[in-house]
């Protein structure tokens, strides 16, 4: 079924290997071909997954690693960009508020991400964001019951930094 194949949708297929005589695995693969500039690349994507459950689709089976992973990125998200994974209390009660409050900062971070950013932006990390558009040089300039940032010449992400300002000043 390979060779039906026709890059519109992703392929997936499966076959079952032995490791030993009682040992049966099964390998399940998605391959999808990438556009880049509106053209199809030469060799396509190919995931594979060594599984033992053999009761879901080669798509199901698919989804749910995927979707385990995306979990994985999550915890690892937080624990890394929002200092979700480390105690720093004797206290149980203590460590709790404190790991609520990570997880409140990062679930407010999804929301802005998803309304407020754009395009490649809504995929980066925290990390990535302070770096871009918090760990700037500005002088603030109060006058008239206004102010103003006024950006280093050396800052990039001007523009964009504008942009999201503007959209975080209408909500």
């Amino acid at each position: 079924d390979w060779n039906d194949f026709d890059y519109t949708e992703p392929y997936y297929g499966e076959y079952t290997i032995q490791i030993n005589k009682t040992k049966k695995r099964r390998i399940v693969c998605k391959a999808f071909r990438l556009e880049k500039d509106g053209m199809l690349q030469l060799v396509p994507m190919v995931y594979c997954i060594i599984t033992n459950d053999f009761e879901k689709s080669p798509k199901g089976a698919m989804d749910f690693y995927e979707a385990r992973g995306n979990s994985e990125n999550f915890t690892k998200e937080l624990k890394d960009d929002f200092n979700g994974g480390n105690p720093s209390h004797k206290e149980f009660v203590k460590n709790e508020m404190d790991f609520l409050i990570s997880s409140l900062a990062y679930n407010l971070y999804h929301v802005f991400q998803q309304t407020i950013l754009e395009e490649k932006d809504q995929t980066i990390r925290m990390n990535t964001y302070r770096l871009k558009y918090q760990k700037i040089a500005v002088k603030v300039i109060q006058h008239a019951r206004q102010v103003t940032l006024s950006f280093s010449s050396a800052y990039k992400n001007k523009t964009q930094f504008t942009q999201y300002w503007n959209k975080v000043l209408q909500i």
